[in-house]
């Protein structure tokens, strides 16, 4: 038995959730109800077992959700007195019917199809045993038609029963792998975010380093010439402190993602950069995609920092079109204007016959992650003729 079983049941979308045990109870006290709409016997007592009776036997279906087997046995064993005791009451079967259903409902088939069994013969053992003993009861009767338009009314309840718990067990299994995908989707994004910050560690350690080498390179020179060329002093002196803002601000921008500290355990390979841009665009040209390349503004060097990322971006988006999308048309735009650098990546519609190639579906983390060093939104998703587009615009300070 599942905990499903005992979950509220919604009756009409928007209105409040009916409590499934007031259910039971409605069923199980309204059921001997007509019987109060016919005269009752004179005698005290038989009055008193006319209405007793019948709701003993109706009692049971309070835990026909929880034990559907044993509610129909008990239900099936009060049939027999109830019915010779008041044969008035014609819509005793309806117990009958709900204890066949709940067993169809809440045990698993086909387990559950002797509840057809065991409904249909006990609806047929008052007729049995007045015929036996000679009793004055006439009930259902026990010619073929009436037993085989008992047994297909049973059939139709039981499959009433078991498509409805079907359903409703094929439900709690969609949303129990429904919230399992999602607590996974989560965990592969923590992991995608950790494993960039990873990587972005590796690259503060470069920024740091050149730009520091940079400064030892000028501290040295100055200190040759320092008392000779005063001239040369001051231009090493501005080139130090341009240096050393340059890294403090990149340097912010990529700790303000790092959480933990992961001491590097082999030297990092040297990043690349915008200037390392053809290379891999002629590996992807290579792939057999047709490239449209615009770049403007980038006479001047943008930051290292800026390079390093904006590849990134380029690199992540041209890798997502050749596994999506196949070789088909690409066209890259680099357009720097004072201290914002706009970056589109955007491909036609897949080419006919390529089958997209399965991929851990992180990489725009990875892309979103980096923009956000600069202050930048990135947007993808689909274009009107059925293509992809990455766009952002990372936004630095310009150097004076």
């Amino acid at each position: 038995m599942t905990a499903s079983s005992f979950r509220a049941t919604r009756v009409t979308r928007g209105l409040p959730a009916i409590p499934a045990r007031a259910i039971d109870v409605v069923i199980a006290v309204a059921l001997p109800l007509p019987r109060l709409a016919d005269p009752l016997p004179a005698p005290t007592l038989a009055a008193i077992a006319v209405l007793v009776v019948p709701l003993l036997e109706s009692a049971p279906l309070f835990w026909r959700r929880s034990r559907p087997w044993t509610v129909l046995l008990a239900v099936a064993a009060a049939y027999l007195p109830a019915e010779l005791n008041d044969p008035e009451l014609h819509v005793r079967g309806l117990a009958l019917g709900f204890a066949c259903y709940a067993v169809a409902r809440y045990s698993p088939a086909p387990a559950s199809l002797g509840a057809v069994g065991v409904a249909t013969g006990v609806l047929f053992v008052p007729d049995a045993v007045a015929l036996a003993f000679g009793l004055p009861y006439r009930g259902i009767g026990l010619e073929p038609t009436a037993v085989l338009g008992v047994g297909a009314m049973a059939c139709c309840v039981w499959l009433l029963g078991a498509s409805l718990g079907r359903m409703s067990r094929d439900r709690d299994r969609l949303r129990e792998l429904a919230e399992r995908l999602a607590a996974e989707r989560e965990i592969n994004a923590r992991h995608a975010v950790a494993a960039e910050r990873t990587r972005l560690a590796h690259e503060l350690h470069d920024l740091v380093a050149h730009h520091v080498s940079a400064i030892a390179l000028h501290a040295r020179a100055t200190s040759q010439v320092y008392a000779d060329d005063p001239e040369t002093v001051r231009t090493n002196i501005g080139d130090i402190e341009r240096t050393a803002d340059t890294a403090l601000t990149e340097m912010r921008r990529v700790l303000r993602l790092l959480t933990d500290e992961r001491p590097a355990t082999a030297e990092p390979a040297p990043e690349p950069s915008l200037e390392h841009l053809d290379r891999l665009l002629g590996r992807v040209e290579a792939a057999g995609c047709r490239l449209e390349v615009t770049a403007e503004g980038l006479a001047t060097p943008v930051p290292p920092g800026v390079s390093l990322c904006a590849y990134r971006i380029v690199q992540e988006a041209l890798t997502n079109v050749v596994h999506h999308a196949g070789a088909t048309e690409v066209r890259i735009e680099l357009r720097r204007t004072g201290g914002e650098l706009a970056i589109t990546v955007e491909n036609g519609p897949p080419v006919a016959g390529h089958g997209p190639r399965p991929g851990s579906g992180l990489g725009l983390v990875g892309m979103r992650q980096r923009a956000e060093l600069f202050d930048a939104a990135l947007h993808a998703g689909p274009t009107p003729d059925g293509g992809w587009r990455v766009a952002t615009r990372l936004r630095f300070a310009e150097p004076t």
